[in-house]
């Protein structure tokens, strides 16, 4: 009859209705008003919100007109025998003094359980003698007050005293005959083994329905704090919560007072400063029954587990304690039988506090003096175990307002060993650090690696102004620190868009501390070289041939094999860009070689010129594993602001590959790094219009699409290169068109680099069939462009070639085109290219004599890109009035006067084509219609080949024209 359910809460309102938890709680009401009588046991941590279930249920009680019994243990009163039955009990009667009858069985109870008294000061002490006769009267009660149902309600009984455990144990153990319904909660970690044990055998019994409140779904996360389930904010706030309601509205109105809203990015953790005050008192009162030892021991704890991500480490809370060791393992575990302090999860056994929320509740309650004793004494146990310097240094900042020198030189260290993951931190310690190193050589160290870990958090400026400072400050220093410090301000400046700037950083710095002056092996020289590059890269123009020359002369002098493979990346990025495509392949397979033997990165930016000289020869995959590789070395060096240059390659790498939604949320990561990192070159403009254009194409666009700047140098027209890509892929010629016409007032495309301009003018040509415009022009360029070039520059002229005879009307020529251009790319790593000449040729064949032969081939290439790629027809068949093409044994598309004709649809496509063509999304869609998202995408993919179109926006546009 009873069966265990498994289900959280989801609304703090009285939407309770809507909770699986309680409807099956309410269960148990509805089997009262047949005469059946049950017992049910709500299980969750604390927070999760059974008592405002329980409260909820017995006023569903009260409305059915169920008389209620509610009793609610404590653990101030755990000691007083049968407390929490009598509590039940006595709730109902009102006051408890008088003399009572013993001919009431609800005064016998209370007799029994606290003797004969003449008021509320003067009773007795319990009595614990006369067990039978006490079950005698719960049952006698029980069996009189359940005869026209009854609610039995025991709340927090892992607080219950040992009496009140006897007397549910008794009742849990026989079958319920009477109309009663016994529900008891609990904390499961701090339950009585035995009446876990009965619960457990009456739930295999089904005499005992089991109701879990698990952690919240993110669904459930957002209806109780009142935020869209895909808001980054509630993602953090779910994350930090635990899934627990209690934490997870405490965090929400911490996050409301920071300021964060919905949009707020899900990196940092909401910045709790002080617990809200209601909530510290809850979480609090679980402390106020410990011993004066194990309040000592939890305060402990909260000072080691605040220093390092909530561990706790047992030999430094017994020194921080003063106890000894054994004492405190024993303290730490009594603490964690009462769930102040749980085991993890994962990794070696170590302790943690139940929420950070009562660590930091505990922690802010202990006296400011405490704590910073505290945190001595507990740095002095870290620094004698051996402890990393960051663990160390978490204890020192909190008590050392002017550190040591030995302080200082620790904090430093521990700085570094953060910077990648936790620059914000690394500042704050390097800040300290510099309180205690007024002067001195140590000082110029410090503050070239504060001006580092700021750049790192997207503080340029602030980075600027301390290497200014530095390089004025410390003329004496040595040559290596001026060396780093002129070379992280170059890049500083670069990155501010000060390109002239940067080079002039550079020359001053070689004047005065000669960088060009080929010290030792010419190591430094050659790096100075390279980061030139860099910076022209950043500025958006090739390498200066003369430097490179100069580096590849001088590189393999030196002893450090990643000048070798700077200078051939450089090398290959200039090439690339300005035309020698032959020079380009060569250098970027020398170069190619020389990084990928290199097992540590210290210099990223080589990567950089790599990858994206493998994007513009047409290489996706291989930029995609480089610039991962560099992206992931950033943070490492602490160029984090650099990022951008990466994710946009990444971005363009996927694009060429064919994942469009993996470049939309690439293109999404570049934007916010942008914000973050305080960029301000022409790649930073860049990096926003590319991330609206795709969030437009892909579907998810959030606002307008920005426009593509118009500037000058590769960044902005390669993006619109690689952005036609998209576009073409999506379906949406016209806006490949307008991407590309600010590059195509001459034919030739002289503003593109070389080794693009045949692919610019197949997407030219196939935008221009598809749009009605003439496709002959770029057709004979790609043929040009491509003459003696690579195989896939070979496939893109042929594909040009087959969109002009297509819209010639010659579909059996076109199709052996496009059969012929998929060939050539079949070893290409330009995945978008192969799918596109793919679905072209199935589309052509489909028109042509060739039906039986287009099935295979656009299963091809779907198979490349996850998803439907159905080319439009070009225009010339709709001037002439003559049907559009169709699949081999579908109904050819019909147009009426009104526009498309959707009888090829089913009526559930007809509901969908309707819906999403009015511009809604499938998630809308899918709530209008009752169905799953998928499941609205299948749909759509099938209207979009009965339709003869690929994307949203052009079924918006037929259903537009069909109105």
């Amino acid at each position: 009859m009873s069966a265990t359910v498994s289900s959280p809460v989801c609304s703090r309102q009285p939407s309770t209705a809507h909770s699986p938890a309680f409807r099956a709680l309410v269960a148990g009401l509805d089997a009262l008003a047949t005469g059946a009588g049950s017992a049910a046991e709500l299980r969750g941590d604390p927070g999760s919100g059974k008592t405002w279930l329980l409260s909820a249920l017995a006023e569903e009680a009260h409305r059915r007109g169920i008389r209620v019994l509610m009793g609610c243990a404590t653990e101030y009163q755990s000691a007083s025998p049968y407390h929490l039955v009598a509590d039940a009990f006595a709730n109902p009667l009102g006051d408890r003094s008088g003399p009572p009858s013993t001919a009431d069985p609800a005064a016998l109870v209370r007799t029994l359980a606290y003797g004969p008294f003449n008021g509320p000061d003067t009773a007795a002490a319990p009595r614990t003698d006369q067990g039978c006769e006490f079950l005698r009267a719960v049952n006698g009660l029980l069996r009189d007050w359940s005869q026209d149902g009854l609610l039995l309600i025991m709340d927090n009984v892992h607080w219950a005293d040992p009496d009140s455990l006897k007397v549910l144990d008794y009742l849990l153990r026989q079958r319920i005959t009477i109309p009663l319904y016994l529900v008891v909660a609990q904390r499961p970690r701090q339950a009585a083994p035995r009446l876990r044990g009965t619960l457990a055998q009456g739930v295999e019994q089904r005499t005992v329905r089991r109701i879990e409140l698990a952690p919240l779904t993110p669904r459930q996360s957002a209806a109780l704090v009142g935020m869209e389930p895909d808001a980054p904010l509630l993602r953090r706030l779910h994350r930090e919560s635990h899934g627990v309601p209690l934490y997870l509205n405490a965090l929400a109105r911490v996050a409301a007072r920071a300021g964060l809203n919905e949009q707020s990015a899900a990196a940092e953790p909401i910045p709790v400063k002080d617990v809200p005050e209601e909530l510290a008192a809850r979480l609090l009162s679980e402390t106020g029954a410990l011993a004066p030892e194990e309040l000592l021991v939890l305060q402990a704890c909260a000072v080691v587990g605040n220093a390092v991500d909530s561990l706790v480490d047992s030999r430094v809370v017994s020194h921080v304690a003063g106890l000894d060791e054994p004492r405190t393992c024993e303290i730490i575990d009594t603490l964690s039988a009462r769930d102040l302090l749980r085991t993890t999860d994962e990794g070696p056994p170590s302790m943690v506090f139940r929420h950070p929320l009562l660590q930091r509740a505990v922690y802010d309650d202990l006296a400011p003096c405490s704590r910073i004793k505290a945190h001595r004494r507990a740095a002095g146990a870290r620094a004698t175990l051996g402890a990393p310097d960051h663990e160390v240094a978490r204890d020192v900042e909190r008590f050392a307002s002017q550190p040591l020198p030995e302080q200082a030189a620790l904090l430093h260290r521990a700085a570094h060993q953060v910077l990648a993951a936790d620059p914000a931190t690394a500042v704050r310690w390097l800040r300290l650090a510099l309180q205690g190193l007024p002067t001195g050589p140590e000082r110029g160290q410090v503050l070239l690696a504060l001006a580092t870990a700021l750049a790192s958090t997207g503080a340029l400026a602030e980075s600027d102004e301390i290497l200014l400072e530095l390089l004025d400050a410390e003329r004496a220093a040595p040559a290596g620190l001026r060396s780093a410090a002129v070379e992280l301000g170059a890049r500083i400046r670069a990155a501010l868009g000060h390109y002239v700037e940067a080079r002039s950083v550079l020359a001053s710095g070689a004047g005065a501390d000669p960088l060009r002056a080929a010290g030792g092996d010419g190591g430094e020289h050659v790096a100075v070289l390279l980061l030139q590059g860099f910076i022209d890269l950043l500025a958006g123009r090739p390498p200066a041939r003369e430097e490179v020359d100069e580096a590849l002369r001088l590189a393999p002098r030196t002893a450090d094999p990643a000048n070798l493979a700077g200078a051939y990346a450089m090398d290959a990025l200039h090439a690339a860009l300005t035309g020698d495509t032959a020079r380009a392949a060569a250098a970027t397979d020398l170069a190619v070689e020389a990084v990928d033997q290199l097992s540590t990165v210290a210099h990223p930016e080589y990567l950089a010129a790599v990858g994206w000289s493998e994007l513009i020869l047409g290489r996706p995959a291989s930029a995609e594993r480089h610039l991962a590789r560099g992206e992931a070395a950033l943070r490492a060096t602490g160029q984090g602001y650099l990022r951008p240059v990466f994710l946009l390659g990444l971005t363009f790498g996927r694009i060429g590959l064919a994942r469009l939604d993996e470049a939309r949320d690439t293109a999404a990561a570049a934007e916010a790094a942008v914000a973050e990192s305080g960029l301000e070159c022409g790649l930073a403009k860049t990096v926003a219009s590319v991330s609206g254009v795709l969030g437009a194409l892909t579907d998810r666009q959030v606002g307008p699409a920005a426009p593509l700047v118009s500037q000058n140098g590769h960044w902005s027209t390669l993006a619109r290169l690689w952005l036609a890509e998209a576009a073409q892929l999506a379906g949406d010629h016209q806006l490949g068109l307008n991407l590309l016409s600010p590059v195509a007032s001459d034919p030739t495309l002289p503003q593109l680099p070389p080794a693009v301009r045949p692919r610019a003018h197949e997407l030219l040509a196939g935008a221009s069939a598809f749009r009605g415009q003439p496709a002959a022009v770029w057709a004979l360029q790609a043929a040009a462009a491509a003459a003696a070039g690579p195989a896939h520059d070979q496939a893109f002229a042929l594909t040009a070639e087959a969109h002009l005879a297509r819209q010639n009307g010659a579909s059996g020529r076109a199709a052996a085109l496009y059969e012929e251009a998929a060939g050539l790319l079949e070893s290409s790593e330009v995945l978008w290219a192969r799918a596109w000449t793919l679905a072209n040729a199935a589309t052509c064949l489909a028109e042509s004599d060739g039906a039986w032969r287009a099935e295979p081939l656009r299963a091809r290439a779907e198979a490349i890109t996850g998803r439907a790629i159905v080319p439009e027809p070009v225009a010339v068949p709709r001037i002439l009035g003559a049907p559009l093409p169709h699949r081999p044994g579908e109904e050819p598309v019909r147009r009426t006067r009104g526009g498309v004709a959707l009888s090829v649809l089913t009526d559930r496509e007809r509901e969908v084509a309707t819906i999403a063509g009015a511009g809604l999304r499938s998630r809308e869609v899918a709530e209008r219609l009752h169905l799953s998202p998928r499941t609205v995408d299948v749909h759509l993919n099938r209207i979009y080949r009965k339709l003869n179109i690929t994307s949203r926006s052009a079924l918006v546009r037929l259903m537009a024209e069909r109105s």
